[in-house]
Order: C-alpha cells, then structure tokens, then sequence
C-alpha cells in the first residue's frame, strides 16, 4: 500500500507541480489573518482557564476524538497561536486530499484538470468556516477531523473498487471513527464525499458496479458507526462522563413535526436564496446546471439502465445532503455546523469547467469557454 501510494504521489505531483504552492496560497491569503493573531473568541477563556473541564464537555458530548487530538498535539491548556497555525496546515493538507482524491476518483482523466485546480480551492475559502474557526479553542481539532474524513472517503472508495480488507480497511476505519468522535457534522460530510467519489467514478467509467459498491460502501458505513458507538460507550464508562448537549439537539420527540418540518423549509430556503453572507446566491443556479451537465454525461456514459438508475440516486442525495442534519435533528442548526455546503458548493461549480470528450482541445472557443468558467469559478 505505502509503496503504490508513493509512486501514485510522485505521478500526481509530476502532473500537478504547482498545485501545492497554489494551495498554500489559498490558505495564506485566507486565513493567514487567523494565524498570525492570537485573538480570544467564544469559549476559548474555558479552555485557557479550564481546560480539564472542557475536556469532560468533550468526552460527555460523545466527542473523544476531539478530546484526543487535542491531547496528541500538546493543546491541553489553549495556545490560540500554535491552534490556528495548526488550523492552517490542516486545512493545506485538507486541499492535497481532496485534490489527490478527485485525482484518484476520476481515473486521472485529463478532462479533470481544471475541476482538480478549482475544486480544492473552493472548499478551502468558503465562508462558512469563518465562524467554525471563531471557535479556536477547536478550530484545528475541526481542520483535522476534515483532513481525516476526506481519507476515510478515500481509503472506503480503494477498498469498494475490488480492493481486498486490509491496509485501506483499517486506515480507513481507524480516521472514521476518529473524525465522527470529534465532531458528529462529519457524518453527513463523509456521506457526500463518498457519493462524489461514486459519482465520478461513474461518470469516468467505472459504473458498472453501482450495486455492488453501493452495498460495499453502505456496510463500511455501518462498520464504522459501529465502532464509534463501541468507542462511544468505552469512553464514557472511562471517563465516568456523560452530557446530553448533543442528545439535546435532536428535537422531533420535543418540538415535534410541524416545528421539524417548518426548520427544515427554512434551511432549505436559506441555502438556495443565499439569504446571508455565509452563503452564495450562485448555489442553486450552479447546482442546477451541474445536474444537467452530469444528466448528459451519465447518460452518455451508461453501462444499463439500472446502473444510470444508481447514479440518478446518488445525484439527488447529494443535492439533499445541505440537509442531512435538519433531517436529522428536526432543527434549525448553526451555520458552523453546515460542514456539507463547502463541499457540494465546490463540487457543483468546478465540475462546471469540465469539457465533454468529443470537444477538440484545439478549438480556441472551447478552450476561451472553459478558462472562462475558472475563472468564474475562483
């Protein structure tokens, strides 16, 4: 596994040489203002002044893993400095996973390469994680749990692909349950990275075992949840912690279901209008026509019907996946919650700047067309 990831890097980074530097651009001109300050922001006199007791907070809300990493970095008492410096660096590495992933999930098609320049740079600069990172007391705790479900997604998409239970399984198993017990939003972010790796998949030739990766993926998922809920009660009787901040959360048993309903109309409508400045008015035209442009290729693309009926599946997941969390909790969330959006923002706009397979790279209107569409994009 460690030697045929080597040489898959060596090829990636001879075929994108540039993207490192431009990546770590991105996250300077950023959130290089956050790393240089040493600024206090919500609850972070907690963790300066109690940190013991914020990390029983932490290990009662069912998140260990934050707890963890917290511990393995050496930020048991807060150092706004050295978290939002670490911050930055995850975030950097957050862009070369997703890059290298959609590098990996789209077979190294040279119609990509555009997608593989915006996609991780859209991700990285979307506003929702400026009020995530306000939180500094677990703003690189965040960052990390990103970066560790993005190679969960990677390592589950290598072994449904035909790989046999191994390195990738374990790797795998061991960054889900630690990102899902540092922060229970990276459930339905691992969701849409997996159907985004399914989708171009399909959409690069690989789709002629929907069903059967489908089933793959849904058991690794299950696996996994499994696991963190072991970790989950292990934890808890160690620690003789126990909170209901996040059980709390879960309002259709308290508020019930017309308020479920109503929270999950205006979550919705907040999303697709743009109606704050945490989110883009260009969503929902974007998402539109990026469902159209997947509509033709798929087609195009179709080992069967049934294989094209998965694929329609999965698209309409992923267009719903903003909303897994007011699905799940019948509530209004806050927006640093919202860890789904930069994704599937960034994922519906680059894949905008992909050309179809008959157009003549020669053709200067084409190619104006799609420097054009980056351009918009970034």
């Amino acid at each position: 596994m460690i030697e045929t990831m080597k040489k898959e890097w060596k090829q990636f980074y001879r075929e994108y040489p540039g993207l490192i530097w431009w990546l770590a651009l991105t996250v300077v001109l950023v959130y290089g203002g956050r790393i240089v300050h040493d600024d206090f922001f919500l609850d972070s006199e907690i963790m300066t002044l109690r940190p013991d007791f914020m990390r029983y907070i932490w290990m009662g809300s069912n998140r260990f893993g934050m707890a963890a990493t917290s511990r393995i970095f050496g930020l048991h008492r807060l150092n706004p400095w050295m978290s939002n410096v670490l911050m930055g660096i995850s975030m950097w590495c957050c862009g070369l996973a997703l890059a290298f992933s959609a590098y990996d999930w789209t077979g190294n098609n040279r119609n990509y390469r555009r997608f593989i320049m915006v996609f991780p740079v859209l991700f990285l600069t979307a506003p929702i994680f400026v009020e995530q990172y306000l939180f500094v007391l677990q703003s690189f705790e965040i960052a990390f749990a990103l970066l560790l479900t993005i190679l969960a997604a990677f390592c589950s998409n290598r072994q449904c692909c035909g790989g046999k239970p191994g390195w990738y399984t374990a790797a795998g198993m061991i960054c889900l349950v630690w990102a899902f017990g540092t922060y229970q939003a990276m459930v339905p972010l691992y969701i849409s990275l997996v159907l985004i790796a399914f989708l171009l998949g399909y959409l690069n030739g690989r789709g002629e075992t929907a069903l059967c990766y489908g089933i793959k993926q849904v058991l690794f998922f299950a696996v996994g949840c499994c696991l963190y809920g072991a970790a989950v009660a292990l934890t808890r009787k160690v620690s003789g912690t126990s909170s209901v901040y996040v059980s709390d959360m879960v309002r259709w048993g308290i508020d019930g279901v017309a308020a479920g309903v109503a929270a999950i109309k205006a979550s919705v409508w907040t999303v697709f209008s743009g109606a704050n400045v945490f989110y883009r008015k260009y969503y929902l035209p974007a998402m539109c026509l990026c469902g159209i442009q997947a509509l033709w290729y798929g087609w195009k693309r179709k080992k069967s019907i049934g294989n094209f009926g998965w694929f329609l599946l999965a698209g309409g997941l992923l267009m719903a996946a903003p909303f897994y969390m007011n699905l799940i909790t019948g509530a209004l969330q806050p927006v640093r919650v919202q860890l789904v959006y930069p994704l599937t923002s960034a994922f519906f706009l680059s894949h905008l700047t992909v050309l179809p397979d008959s157009v003549d790279r020669k053709a200067k209107p084409w190619r104006a067309a799609a420097a054009i569409m980056s351009a918009v994009c970034v």
